[in-house]
């Protein structure tokens, strides 16, 4: 993405479960992302739920160099949310021991093809969904 690009909404497709349970995994999974799509996402996702009563058993994880992702881990618990790429999530869910369904692949490429930009929300071996962040089309 270009440093000219702006994004003007957030569209919430969720996998399984209902938009606002993918918002507030999104909420959370971005508390660890200080990039301008990170702070979009969560900006998106809080107008669309409201204020996120955050668990104070959460761990954050930064995207860094050799790690494509960020998110949360959940301290005394399984739970992992992560928000990223679909090919860093689909490697770290695979990882995982779990498969995406080529129905995600695809709605990832169709929002590719409109020029905006597709964040996935996973939590362990599941997609919870896609976020489509539309960037603004300069004219």
């Amino acid at each position: 993405m270009s440093n000219l690009e702006t994004f003007e909404e957030a569209v919430f497709i969720p996998a399984v479960g209902s938009e606002e349970e993918l918002a507030q995994a999104a909420y959370l999974a971005c508390l660890a992302d200080p990039s301008r799509q990170g702070k979009f996402l969560a900006r998106s996702a809080h107008r669309k739920i409201g204020a996120v009563k955050i668990p104070e058993n959460l761990e954050l994880v930064s995207a860094s160099p050799g790690r494509d992702l960020s998110g949360v881990n959940f301290k005394h618990s399984e739970t992992m949310i992560r928000e990223g790429a679909f090919e860093p999530i689909e490697k770290w869910i695979r990882k995982l021991g779990g498969h995406i369904h080529c129905h995600i692949r695809n709605v990832v490429k169709q929002i590719a093809e409109h020029g905006d930009q597709a964040i996935v929300i996973a939590s362990e071996k599941v997609v919870l969904g896609v976020v489509v962040l539309k960037v603004v089309k300069a004219i």
